[in-house]
Order: structure tokens, then sequence, then C-alpha cells
């Protein structure tokens, strides 16, 4: 048996240049480059498919714990200007807010929060489903503005149309949704320039519908036929101005 050895002159090389370690973090560089605007946006939509998920489960316990109230008498936990007799205590109830933060204290029993009397009105809500997407989450029964991401609409009931907003997130202007829409509407918009800059700022929101869906208003899509779904609808809400309360 022959046996060859390796010498000088017969071993190929194994190592890269320097222009070959070049030509490769040069290609390296244009691809991250051309994949970071994919995973940006991806990593943007999850954030939305999160909060939609939480505003959808704050509504679905709303409409759960509202059904349980009217098969006893009860009124809806919706906010509203009226006021009501508990058929079952006798007293005085209302839900009368002018803003949403002190609506989600209530519903969630803040003054009992941590006590053995501790007795939300709406089960499931925790002040967790207000916070995300650089919203940070209450570390206090008494809720802050700054810890609350939702909207929410005043005086809604069974009559409101399904394609009505419930719940927006508080980046968007309230005073901009309306109450009656007709198809096709592409002149007027709502504006995502409100009082509060987070969750999104002017980049996109997030609205919960009255019949339970949600949907994702970007910036550059916010004419009334895109966030109203080309539905034309009459709301029995009196007016714009109170009605949303952030």
């Amino acid at each position: 048996m022959r046996i060859n050895f390796l010498t000088k002159q017969n071993c190929g090389k194994t190592g890269f240049t320097l222009l070959q370690l070049l030509v490769v973090v040069g290609l390296l560089f244009l691809l991250s480059a051309a994949m970071f605007p994919m995973i940006s946006s991806a990593l943007f939509n999850a954030k939305f498919a999160v909060i939609a998920h939480r505003g959808r489960d704050i509504y679905q316990a709303i409409t759960t714990a509202n059904v349980e109230r009217e098969a006893v008498g009860l009124p809806a936990l919706w906010p509203s200007d009226e006021i009501y007799t508990n058929s079952v205590s006798g007293q005085i109830e209302s839900f009368n807010f002018t803003n949403s933060t002190d609506y989600f204290m209530c519903i969630y029993d803040y003054k009992n929060a941590g006590t053995p009397q501790h007795s939300p009105l709406v089960k499931g809500f925790n002040y967790y489903q207000l916070a995300g997407a650089e919203v940070s989450v209450c570390s206090s029964n008494v809720l802050q503005p700054e810890n609350n991401m939702w909207t929410i609409a005043k005086n809604v009931s069974k009559e409101t149309p399904g394609i009505m907003p419930v719940l927006v997130s508080r980046n968007v202007d309230a005073s901009s949704l309306t109450l009656s829409y007709k198809k096709n509407d592409n002149t007027n918009k709502v504006s995502l320039a409100g009082e509060f800059d987070m969750p999104f700022s002017t980049k996109a929101a997030v609205v919960i519908y009255k019949d339970g869906r949600f949907h994702v208003v970007h910036y550059d899509i916010t004419a009334y036929r895109y966030v109203y779904k080309r539905k034309s609808c009459e709301s029995n809400l009196e007016n714009p101005e109170g009605v949303y309360s952030p």
C-alpha cells in the first residue's frame, strides 16, 4: 500500500481570503437590510394582535356580565347617563362616568381589591387587560390614566348597531368618531392624534366593535368607509361629545 504525505505543494488552502470574507459580510448585510422591514412589520402586527385580543376580552367580559345582570333585572354595566334602581338591593345605581379610567376602577371593585370582600362587577376583568404596547400595568388598586390604553363608549344598548366602535385605543381622537355613517364615505376620517400618544401614537389604532369584532386602523387607511366597514348605520347614541370617554 502506498502512503501519500501532504506537503506544501499538494495541500489545498482551507481558509477564506479577506476578499471572500468581505463579500460574505456584504451579502449578509444586504439580506438583513432587505428583511428588516418584514421583521419590523411582523413584530408590530404581533403587538396589535395582543392588544386587540385584550380589548375583545374586556368587551366579552362586560357583555357576559350584562347577560347575567339582565336575567335578575339589573341594568347593563356600560357607562350611561341614566340612574337606575337596583331591583335586588333597592339602592340607586349610576354608571355615569366622565372617563374610562374611573369606569374600569368601578367594575374592578378597586376599593376591595386584595381583600376577601373583593367582588368585581365584571368577572375576568383585570388591570392587565388595560396595558401593553408601552402602556405599563398599574401596580396599585387605584388605576392611573397612564396605565389605561382604552377609551370606552357611553350609553351602549341592544339597539346600538354592531358596527359602532365601543372600545378604541386612546391614541384615537374620540371626537373624530361618528355616530351616523353613510356607506362609502371616503371624505371624513378618524384622527389618530388624540390627547394620549400611547399606545401606538399616529401609526395605527385598535377598534373593538359592538358585534365583538376588532379592526386595526392604520395611519394611511383612516377613512370612515374602512373604519365602519362600508356599512351605513345610525346610532342610538346622542352626540359625539362625551360619548367616548378616554
